[in-house]
């Protein structure tokens, strides 16, 4: 069993008869023992994620030999000097290369080995090797196990300098890092390996061999997740222009950085980024996309690069870019284009083997185009520019005619087809202009009519049509026009897909108020009756669904040309089977007008923290005394999902001193009025047990000054026109103009530090009258 001390022996032989058997011994143990400790394969499950990394992981070189990174570098060099006179290394010598690289990475697992580790420039004569192992590997017909090891000890040692956290291998399993928690950061990139990748790809024969192009595209990717991390550097006493980091290894002149309020100067480390994304890596991942005969793995890499390139091209100012953000995404584009201008599938012979892999069937051959179009989801999100790249490019004609390009093909069309409608959902969730453009022209009604060529739909494309028109995270019915497809659609279904559509649908259109008001504003009731029309093509238990859709609706809204659609299903003519329920279901509505229609035409929708109304006309309200008003409101409050602690704000009055009035609600519905003052946060609240029923309420609040010196103001509070509280509250009127006025938004919070802490509001000395709750 391998131990320090056998290890320890094997070094000592070697300084003393300068053996290399010893030393190549001593490697490949410090190797197996280490590779027990730490996971030096990237692409396990098990990799440990960016949050997970220790810069101690490693072992430090204070505890190794004094001479094993220039005994390394020696062999290293002894390796190249052999590659170049005999044009050639055998698969030992190449295993043995493989491992001393293994052993580099090893040290730069512990990041403070890194600097020292690049001091020594191993970099020059392991691309030499490389270089020369790849042309080797090219005139070979099978891969090599020790060329593909060589190339994947290689990208993991750049790997683990200039991306020491592995943010990149997080990445590609969908965890993107938090950078303003990582300290350490990457040294300027080696100007030898950007143009080493793209020679490599340059070799049209490396599509063969998976393994390697994977090997180069992760050095590629790592090189730019790495470059996200910001530099902090403390700003010097003197004038000096010129920034040196204390970890030595980045060096940055700046005459005008950008200084914090801190007194630390921000420097962008995206410089490695910027010269990994320049037209020749850009080209090398749009030739993968491409070609359909690129291997699965790689395609995947490849987007996932891709996808990169546009996260990070955001974050960079446009005189930095190499490429433009519209012509990255229009390049995107044309790969898709000359996808699915292909012709391998128009013979109708379904074996076609796409990747030239002998274990590869159709659907895994579709993956090129599908994987491909599901690629949008990982960079589509980010911030305007991106919205703006994807709106002046041709890429939503491209997903909305995709499903009729790829109907003549001889293939399984539902992987593509529910990747195309998933990207389509997720253009339309961050880019506003995609789906004011989806709308326009009858796309949607086109892509619906494409997809109903195909024949029945399996549960997984229903699912996803649907996505397109509802936000689950949201709760928004964003594309009504998609429901309305969908309830055209149901008749022609088979009875579980009825019932899986109708079931959607009725949750889409009735999740609450808002998503309620969308669907009757867009006619949805009309479609539904047009649906019900033929249902001797419906199962029972969707026109159950179809019925109680109307009864939600209609107890909001209904316009007189549904309500006669309604009665057109009643007609003796129609043979309605389920008319007797739809009676029921029309009494069920006329019963509710009866009682008072509990709904708003028109009304402000505030859902998230930063919306709101501002007044800021509230500056020209100037008066000589105190000041008073009567705050009115027809407020409606959706239940929240989660149990939570928030108050929900209604009213912010504040002057510029800090003083004024807060009206809000807290999470039990009790209706709380509070005075801010510069020293005082005193309130005065109502319990009340309607406000949080999901229905509409009129809430009154009145502040009354007082007609007297030395006198308070009277706080009167009315629900529904019911008054639940009246209360003086003892603090001084407020005599001096309001500066900001808020409307369901917070701007800022109460000042008090008990309440800001406890959440516990104190109550004022005021005498209250009346009654206190329902």
């Amino acid at each position: 069993m391998d131990n320090k001390k056998d290890i320890y022996n094997l070094w000592v032989q070697y300084t003393t008869k300068n053996d290399e058997t010893h030393f190549r011994q001593f490697v490949a143990r410090f190797v197996a023992i280490w590779r027990s400790q730490l996971q030096l394969d990237f692409q396990a499950e098990n990799c440990p994620m960016w949050n997970e990394v220790q810069p101690d992981s490693g072992p430090h070189l204070g505890r190794l030999p004094d001479e094993l990174l220039p005994a390394i570098g020696k062999f290293i060099i002894v390796a190249r000097d052999a590659c170049e006179t005999e044009g050639k290394l055998e698969e030992e010598d190449i295993e043995q290369v493989a491992i001393l690289v293994d052993c580099l990475v090893i040290v730069c697992r512990h990041f403070d080995n890194i600097l020292a580790v690049i001091k020594y420039e191993y970099k020059p004569n392991l691309i030499a090797i490389l270089s020369r192992v790849f042309k080797q590997q090219m005139e070979l017909p099978q891969a090599v196990p020790a060329i593909s090891h060589l190339f994947s000890s290689f990208s993991a040692f750049l790997e683990v300098m200039y991306d020491p956290y592995l943010t990149w291998r997080s990445f590609v399993r969908g965890h993107s890092a938090d950078y303003t928690r990582l300290s350490y950061k990457p040294h300027s990139v080696h100007v030898e390996i950007v143009p080493f990748i793209y020679d490599c790809f340059q070799e049209e024969k490396l599509i063969r061999y998976a393994e390697m192009g994977e090997s180069l595209l992760n050095i590629l990717g790592a090189v730019i997740c790495g470059s996200q991390l910001q530099l902090k550097v403390q700003k010097s006493l003197n004038s000096t222009s010129t920034l040196t980091n204390r970890n030595t290894n980045a060096l940055t002149t700046s005459s005008l950085a950008p200084c914090s309020g801190d007194g630390l100067l921000d420097c962008d480390n995206l410089r490695n980024g910027m010269k990994a994304i320049c037209p020749a890596t850009v080209s090398i991942t749009m030739s993968i996309l491409r070609q359909w005969e690129s291997a699965n793995k790689l395609r995947r890499v490849a987007l996932q690069c891709y996808a990169l390139m546009v996260i990070v091209l955001q974050k960079s100012s446009p005189e930095e870019r190499q490429i433009d953000l519209v012509t990255l995404v229009q390049l995107y584009c044309d790969a898709l284009q000359e996808l699915l201008a292909t012709k391998h599938f128009d013979s109708g012979d379904a074996n076609f083997d796409i990747a030239s892999d002998a274990d590869q069937d159709v659907a895994i051959d579709m993956a090129a185009l599908s994987s491909t179009v599901a690629a949008v989801k990982f960079f589509v999100a980010g911030d305007a520019a991106v919205s703006e790249a994807i709106a002046d490019s041709n890429l939503l004609e491209l997903l909305t005619s995709l499903p009729k390009l790829i109907k003549p093909w001889n293939i399984t069309h539902s992987s593509s087809l529910c990747s195309t409608m998933e990207a389509l959902a997720t253009l339309t969730r961050h880019s506003p202009q995609s789906a004011s453009q989806l709308r326009q022209g009858d796309r949607i009604e086109r892509i619906f009519s494409s997809l109903q060529e195909f024949g029945n739909p399996t549960v997984a494309l229903l699912d996803t049509c649907f996505m397109l028109g509802y936000d689950e995270n949201g709760h928004l019915l964003l594309l009504p026009e998609v429901m309305l497809q969908l309830l055209n659609w149901v008749p022609t279904l088979q009875e579980r897909e009825q019932l899986h559509v109708t079931n959607l649908v009725l949750k889409g259109c009735t999740d609450h108020y808002g998503t309620k008001s969308v669907a009757c504003g867009s006619h949805i009731i009309k479609a539904v009756c047009g649906c019900l029309l033929k249902a001797e093509s419906l199962a029972e238990n969707c026109v159950q669904n179809l019925i109680k859709l109307i009864e939600e609706l209609s107890k909001l809204s209904i316009v007189p040309a549904e309500l006669k659609c309604i009665f057109m299903l009643l007609r003796q003519g129609t043979k309605f089977p389920q008319s007797k329920q739809l009676q029921q279901t029309l009494v069920v509505i006329a019963l509710q007008s009866l009682r008072g229609s509990n709904s708003c035409a028109q009304y402000f929708s505030i859902e998230q923290p930063t919306d709101g109304i501002l007044v800021p006309d509230i500056r020209n309200w100037t008066i000589s005394g105190s000041y008073g008003f009567i705050f009115h409101i027809l407020v409606r409050f959706n239940q929240l999902k989660e149990q939570s602690s928030s108050r929900r704000m209604l009213l912010t009055l504040q002057t510029v001193s800090g003083s004024g009035f807060e009206v809000f609600v807290q999470p039990n519905g009790n209706v709380v009025v509070a005075a801010l003052t510069r020293r005082e946060y005193l309130t005065s609240s109502t319990a009340t047990k309607t406000l949080m029923d999901g229905q509409w309420h009129y809430l009154t609040v009145a502040i009354t000054p007082p007609k007297r010196p030395f006198s308070y103001s009277q706080i009167n509070i009315y629900v529904d026109f019911v008054q639940k509280l009246s209360a003086t509250l003892k603090v001084q009127a407020v005599n001096e103009p309001f500066i900001h006025c808020s409307i369901g938004a917070v701007v800022a919070p109460p000042q008090p530090g008990e309440v800001a802490r406890t959440g516990i509001m104190p109550r004022s000395s005021s005498q209250e009258s009346g009654s206190s709750g329902y």
